[in-house]
């Protein structure tokens, strides 16, 4: 299974859909909120194939999920904005809710800082902003290779 990350647009999605329409084999698109409206236009964009979103902090009332779990082939992962899990001060709250939801892969956002790292076992990514909010605009990609997820950021 092929994912393509996205997150923090805040209204800016240029960069993300000139990408989106690029890439080919995608499975899933994820956007991880603060702006849920850009997933829309996502999901217009790659249309046929599946786009998800989970709300941020900028989306209170969207009626959009906070969270997620997807089965995404072979292990679960859970997609979340991060606010809720206080990413900007430590992993701890996601390592929690990873471990809760018994989940291999975490997809956050909210920091705009794009990063992957390993701990106790799960993989966390953060695909960094989309919309290039202070920092330049970058995604991820997720690949399940024999089981385990293959995860690389892209600039856009």
């Amino acid at each position: 299974m092929k994912l393509a990350v996205f997150s923090d647009t805040h209204g800016r999605c240029e960069a993300m859909l000139a990408m989106a329409r690029r890439m080919k084999g995608v499975d899933l698109f994820v956007h991880l909120g603060d702006h849920v409206e850009d997933a829309a236009r996502l999901a217009d964009a790659v249309w046929p194939v599946r786009t998800v979103c989970v709300a941020g902090n900028g989306d209170l009332g969207s009626g959009e999920k906070t969270e997620l779990v997807l089965e995404t082939g072979g292990f679960l992962t859970v997609a979340v904005h991060g606010h809720r899990q206080s990413v900007k001060f430590s992993s701890f709250g996601l390592l929690a809710l990873a471990k809760q939801r018994g989940a291999r892969l975490v997809l956050f956002g909210h920091t705009h800082s794009a990063e992957i790292f390993t701990q106790d076992g799960v993989t966390f990514v953060c695909p960094g902003t989309a919309g290039g909010i202070g920092h330049s605009p970058t995604a991820a990609m997720v690949e399940t290779v024999n089981g385990e997820p293959f995860c690389h950021l892209i600039d856009l």
